[in-house]
C-alpha cells in the first residue's frame, strides 16, 4: 500500500506521522478512493486510542458495504 503522508524521507514521514499531518488531495494514489473510504481512513488513523473505533465498529462502517 502507500502511506498517506506527503515525505520524501524516512524522517519526514516519521515527522508527518507525529504531527498526524495527512493531506489525501495531494497524494495521486488516494483521489480515486471514495469519501467513504477517505472517511474510514481518518477514522482508522485517530490518533486519540480512546476515539479509535474497535475492529468490529470499524467493519461497519459504510465503506464495507459500498
Amino acid at each position: 500500500g502507500y502511506l498517506p503522508f506527503a515525505s520524501h524521507s524516512f524522517f519526514e514521514t516519521f515527522d508527518c506521522i507525529k504531527k498526524h499531518e495527512i493531506d489525501y488531495t495531494k497524494r495521486k494514489h488516494f483521489v480515486k478512493i471514495s469519501e467513504n473510504g477517505i472517511n474510514l481512513l481518518k477514522t482508522l488513523l485517530t490518533k486519540d486510542v480512546n476515539k479509535r473505533p474497535s475492529c468490529l465498529k470499524a467493519l461497519q462502517h459504510p465503506w464495507f458495504s459500498e
